[in-house]
């Protein structure tokens, strides 16, 4: 399994009230995750800068929100969250605090 022409070792999917609310790509052991952001930027535009964790990026779009995470070789992540089923899921964890 290959994304951005990095070797991929599992693509996770979550969900949320029976809907898909997120998939998360991880890097292989032995791959090289640059590439990757390479691809995503190229795709997706330039992504933001975190800045408060070392390796990571950002890209805010109107229906997901995706982040890129690395920490060099078999070290990294992608994650894309729908952001209207995000918002369903803060108001139901405020509604239980409350």
């Amino acid at each position: 399994l290959e994304q951005g022409g990095t070797k991929l070792k599992t693509i996770e999917y979550g969900f949320y009230k029976g809907q898909l609310a997120c998939v998360t790509l991880n890097v292989a052991a032995d791959a090289d995750p640059a590439p990757l952001l390479k691809s995503l930027e190229s795709d997706y535009g330039a992504a933001r800068l975190s800045p408060s964790k070392a390796g990571k990026y950002y890209w805010f779009g109107k229906k997901v929100l995706m982040d890129f995470w690395s920490a060099g070789i078999g070290r990294g992540t992608v994650g894309m969250w729908s952001r209207s089923l995000q918002a369903v899921q803060n108001a139901d964890r405020q509604a239980g605090k409350k």
